[in-house]
């Protein structure tokens, strides 16, 4: 199974059982769905602790589906996973370890809470793929201010959950304790989902000059002009389905552009590199 539920005193725990890297492909997406609709469905679950079986939460998205009509197959990660767990109608905690980088930093984010053991790295390295980190560009900016978050996405970096910025882990736990940790937290009241968080609009003029002097300059990744389009897009209005809807068009028409499918290639080649 590539998604297991088991639940243990009214919490749910949801693990991602995709090994090495707990990929986000089609069948884990369809197995996240399937999970959190049963658990809308059932009154004796109190709250819900999303976590990583093996080395880590998750590594985002299977890049071997990317640009393909698998990708396209729904449940879709923001259209279908991201709003079933919103909408659940239960508090849930995201308990990372490991890593928690591109969908898999997303899927974390659409959680109420997220908190992590002090070495586990987060970060949207989508720039570096040639992609847009597309329910990030709308949620990241919301959690931790709109600078913070062009600087994450437009350099694709990461960082360590006790050196990240407020907003983003809500709390740093020993890895012993992680779990018991986050079961504690699913049984309180919710803090407010991200996307219910107004896109911050103090300075943000400024701020979108400055990264886009930062663009010029090439201080940030050859792709960050299409990732600073998909977060001026949030800016632009207070809806968050609309920034989304945004998003996802210039998403779908650079995904497939020469200039996507190169970063992707360079990407690959490089990591096939002896080490």
């Amino acid at each position: 199974m590539s998604v297991t539920v088991r639940v243990e005193q009214r919490i749910a725990f949801v693990a991602i059982a995709n090994p090495p890297v707990n990929g986000l492909n089609h069948t884990v997406r369809a197995g996240l769905f399937q999970a959190f609709t049963h658990i809308s469905a059932d009154s004796a679950i109190e709250g819900v602790v999303l976590h990583g079986h093996g080395a880590c939460f998750s590594a985002g998205g299977d890049i071997r589906e990317f640009g393909t009509p698998q990708a396209a197959t729904d449940p879709g990660l923001s259209k279908d996973v991201h709003p079933a767990i919103e909408n659940c109608g239960r508090t849930v905690v995201a308990a990372i370890h490991g890593y928690a980088l591109g969908g898999g930093l997303e899927t974390a984010m659409a959680c109420h809470v997220r908190i992590a053991t002090p070495d586990a790295r987060l970060g949207l390295p989508e720039a570096r793929l040639g992609v847009i980190p597309l329910s990030g560009t709308q949620r990241l900016p919301r959690l931790v201010g709109l600078e913070t978050a062009i600087d994450m996405i437009a350099t694709g970096s990461e960082v360590r959950a006790e050196d990240a910025p407020p907003g983003l882990v809500g709390a740093v736990v020993v890895a012993g304790d992680l779990l018991t940790r986050a079961a504690e937290l699913a049984r309180a009241s919710p803090p407010p989902l991200a996307r219910d968080t107004p896109f911050p609009s103090n300075g943000a003029e400024t701020i979108l000059a400055r990264a886009r002097e930062k663009i010029a300059a090439g201080a940030f990744v050859p792709f960050a002009q299409h990732l600073l389009e998909a977060i001026e897009a949030g800016a632009a209005t207070a809806s968050f389905d609309e920034g989304l809807a945004r998003a996802r068009a210039i998403y779908d028409a650079t995904v497939s552009s020469p200039e996507s499918k190169a970063a992707r290639a360079a990407f690959l080649a490089k990591s096939r590199e002896p080490r």
